[in-house]
């Protein structure tokens, strides 16, 4: 198994800590290519971004086979 990380910038109103927050921001910051063969997705991170009210960081980590 291999692991992947991607980060990318997400609304700070978008709920990630759920599982349908999660899927949309999964569609948003994990490129489509790099969504197959895919045994899992992890939350790793979430961080503010400084000087923006609207948005946060997220690091979602895929697992592929």
């Amino acid at each position: 198994m291999r692991t992947e990380h991607f980060t990318g910038t997400v609304s700070k109103n978008l709920q990630v800590d759920s599982q349908l927050g999660l899927h949309h921001a999964i569609g948003l910051i994990v490129p489509a290519n790099k969504r197959r063969r895919v045994l899992g997705y992890r939350l790793a991170g979430v961080a503010a971004i400084s000087g923006d009210n609207l948005k946060k960081e997220v690091t979602i980590v895929v697992t592929y086979q």
